[in-house]
């Protein structure tokens, strides 16, 4: 299984946040206009492994509510933005960035989607010094 979607992408399954690992729960969920956000990497996953925090143009998703499960893979000011999960015999990768076509010019932030791909795929995910 890879999923595709957003935090409140399926909004009358109740089994959603589930899959996903978290959702958008009005009205507690928000973000902070665009701007700049400086993301936190957390190591211990292979889509992750080796890189370093990084800033880019996007929206902070503030107070999802996330399973107690998820160990986030990226995060901002304590939200997590990025975590990845095994579901069944699939996994589920969420990355709450992309709001502006300037966060896919950060090069670690393309790089890790590149890494999510290939996990979820369960291709091997190359780590560059």
């Amino acid at each position: 299984m890879m999923v595709l979607a957003g935090d409140s992408s399926a909004p009358d399954w109740q089994g959603w946040p589930r899959v996903l690992g978290g959702c958008w729960t009005w009205p507690k969920s928000h973000h902070p206009p665009l701007g700049w956000t400086g993301v936190r990497v957390h190591g211990g996953h292979p889509v992750v492994e080796g890189l370093r925090d990084f800033d880019v143009v996007d929206e902070v998703y503030s107070d999802l509510e996330v399973l107690p499960d998820v160990r986030p893979l990226a995060s901002s000011g304590g939200q997590p933005l990025v975590w990845a999960r095994p579901v069944r015999r699939g996994r589920v990768l969420y990355d709450a960035l992309g709001h502006d076509t300037r966060s896919y010019d950060n090069e670690i932030h393309r790089t890790l989607l590149q890494r999510a791909a290939l996990w979820l795929l369960k291709r091997p995910v190359a780590v560059r010094d």
